[in-house]
């Protein structure tokens, strides 16, 4: 039998060559290769932007203890050689050494012992940018301290 235009049904070869056709139609979609690119740039973009916010939670962490720090050993040491003389000389000496605004510190200096101490401290959730990876531990303080011995004026 023999196919026509009019709406007749196709022969039995007719039928298995669309098949055939079908079958050669979804490997050739297969084989194509044009998206694969696409595919790992979006498996992989997720993974690079969340080690690229990691690292830059963890730098200004890492900053912003370094920063308190090396004023809190600034502070002391102007306290033991008799540059600041109270407490609240410390506390505004110091805020005005810390150069990342806009941040909550708590500032307590000991003008008053042999032992000159200043301890510098900030919540962690207020030292990180995003702080997407670390919600564990954003409970939990900052601290830097340091004491050094009072020397004797002439």
């Amino acid at each position: 039998m023999h196919s026509d235009s009019r709406g007749s049904l196709p022969s039995e070869s007719e039928s298995a060559l669309a098949g055939v056709d079908h079958m050669q139609s979804v490997f050739a979609f297969l084989r194509d290769e044009k998206a694969a690119v696409t595919i790992e740039f979006v498996l992989w973009v997720p993974i690079f932007v969340g080690l690229l916010v990691f690292v830059t939670d963890a730098s200004i962490i890492y900053l912003t203890h370094s920063e308190m720090w090396s004023v809190a050993r600034d502070t002391t040491r102007r306290m033991t050689t008799g540059q600041i003389t109270t407490d609240a000389e410390a506390r505004d000496y110091a805020a005005s050494r810390l150069f990342l605004g806009n941040r909550t510190y708590v500032i307590d200096p000991d003008t008053v012992s042999v032992d000159m101490n200043v301890t510098i401290a900030i919540g962690l959730d207020g030292a990180a940018i995003f702080g997407f990876f670390f919600k564990p531990i954003l409970g939990r303080t900052l601290v830097a301290s340091v004491t050094m011995r009072k020397e004797p004026l002439n």
